[in-house]
């Protein structure tokens, strides 16, 4: 429904600072009306690109009176969902709206999103700790390979910034907003599986596939600092391995 905050393309409620553009949207209330009403008759999750605040709104003026139509998962999800004010988190909520958040964002790209963001809405970026608790389907994503970063789909970066809210480059990007590991892990494993709607993944239990890896350090008692260092020792698929890292 928009472009970026590094692009000065994402739909906001106010100008950027020291202009007078707010981005723009993409796309009509017909197109929204026409994907409502197939992705309802379909029972199809509609997922919606939106990183400001006013394409986000836009999302859930739409569809907060609408019925979900999808049992056990958000019949609506938005992508990226990166600025957000309380009101908004409590009207997703309320109407059941997911949201897949990006941190890699504000690690890899500090310098344009300090830039284009004043201290109002640099506050209102990335919100998980906010979101956590309210928001029932809540994940976290890498938006691999479009993230300006040499390994953007690295989930330890990832897992690193939620944790410690800091850019590369150790600037604070909202220390208020920071996680637990536990809770970052549980945003890319069974909550992630949640709001994508996918059974038997994303746990280890009975009755759940034995897809899971077996890490060289302990994420849980190392030094979050250190998260990004973590590299995956094997891969287990169905409960068979296949892949085993060199030179362990």
């Amino acid at each position: 429904l928009d472009g970026s905050i590094s692009g000065h393309t994402a739909f906001m409620k106010d100008p950027y600072p020291g202009t007078e553009d707010r981005g723009y949207p993409i796309g009509s209330r017909e197109e929204l009306d026409e994907i409502y009403e197939y992705a309802k008759d379909r029972s199809l999750q509609i997922i919606i690109h939106a990183m400001g605040d006013s394409a986000i709104q836009l999302i859930i003026d739409y569809f907060k009176d609408k019925p979900e139509w999808i049992e056990g998962a958000p019949s609506v999800r938005i992508e990226h969902c990166s600025i957000l004010s309380d009101d908004m988190i409590d009207e997703m909520a309320e109407a059941g709206i997911g949201a897949t958040m990006n941190i890699d964002f504000m690690y890899a790209e500090y310098d344009s999103w300090r830039k284009n963001l004043d201290d109002r809405r640099f506050a209102m970026a990335t919100r998980i700790k906010s979101a956590y608790n309210k928001i029932e389907h809540l994940a976290l994503a890498s938006d691999s390979p479009a993230t300006l970063w040499a390994v953007p789909e690295d989930v330890f970066m990832s897992l690193k910034a939620a944790v410690t809210r800091k850019a590369h480059g150790g600037q604070d990007i909202n220390q208020d907003e920071s996680i637990s590991v536990e809770q970052a892990v549980l945003l890319y494993t069974k909550r992630a599986a949640a709001v994508c709607n996918f059974s038997s993944v994303g746990q280890l239990k009975p009755g759940y596939h034995a897809d899971f890896i077996v890490l060289d350090k302990d994420i849980f008692s190392i030094s979050p600092e250190d998260i990004d260092k973590v590299s995956v020792d094997e891969t287990f698929i169905g409960g068979e391995k296949i892949y085993k890292r060199e030179n362990q």
